[in-house]
């Protein structure tokens, strides 16, 4: 058989694995060599030895080219397509279904409701929270950002005027609350090389919260300061001994 494919392709100038299998069903018909086998016996022999094409493929690989594996994985990619296709319809369908079932049983009315405006203005409330201020750990030139009264007034400055400027086209029906939830200030319950005096500190906090308080009530016609300690606003060391 092998010996006669390669004879087969030759007319048609085409490779072995090329020919098919009723070109080369015409060929052997044509042979007339005593000892060839009769075709019938012949495609029962292939068959049991595999099949023409798995025999043909095996002995003649057929040579794979670009432009065979672009439109492989094209069609691949289309067939994918097309299933994710099939299922959106397929879901589509199924809720369009459930959709009319649900309304022919429940029958849909609509109703024109009238939104009535209110005749006051609503009562609101902005809440502020601030905590661990820790007022007075001043960080010293050495180290890489520098942090003193400057900046630790200018950042509560900053919290200030982002709570005052806050729906100010609200203002007037709007009051302020205000949480002040511990560690105003640095306290000397750690290292202490960087603190400044407790007495100092406790100057600079009052100083800073008055000024934002000050700031606010320019703001809002009423505020309501709730305050917690922490553990950094105690007035004892959390080590005795040697308080400045």
């Amino acid at each position: 058989m092998l010996a006669q494919l390669k004879i087969a392709q030759k007319p048609g100038g085409i490779e072995p694995h090329e020919v098919e299998w009723n070109a080369f069903q015409g060929y052997w018909n044509g042979i007339e060599e005593d000892d060839a086998l009769k075709f019938p016996a012949l495609s029962q022999k292939l068959k049991s030895l595999g099949g023409f094409k798995n025999i043909k493929d095996y002995h003649f690989r057929p040579q794979v080219v670009k432009e065979a594996l672009e439109i492989a994985e094209g069609a691949k990619i289309n067939r994918k397509e097309a299933v994710n296709e099939a299922k959106t319809v397929k879901n589509y369908i199924k809720f369009e279904q459930l959709f009319k079932s649900v309304f022919e049983k429940v029958p849909l009315t609509v109703k024109n409701i009238k939104i009535k405006e209110a005749k006051q203005p609503s009562q609101r409330v902005v809440h502020g929270v601030i905590s661990d201020l820790h007022i007075g750990s001043d960080v010293g030139k050495e180290y890489l950002n520098p942090y003193g009264k400057v900046e630790e007034a200018r950042g509560l400055a900053q919290i200030a005027y982002q709570i005052g400027s806050y729906k100010e086209h609200h203002r007037k029906e709007s009051e302020l609350s205000i949480l002040l939830l511990g560690d105003i200030i640095e306290g000397l319950i750690h290292n202490t090389e960087d603190q400044t005096f407790k007495t100092e500190q406790i100057c600079r906090a009052i100083w800073s919260l008055g000024q934002f308080f000050e700031y606010l009530l320019s703001k809002f016609s009423k505020i309501t300061v709730w305050c917690t300690p922490g553990n950094h606003d105690r007035d004892e060391r959390k080590n005795p001994g040697g308080e400045k």
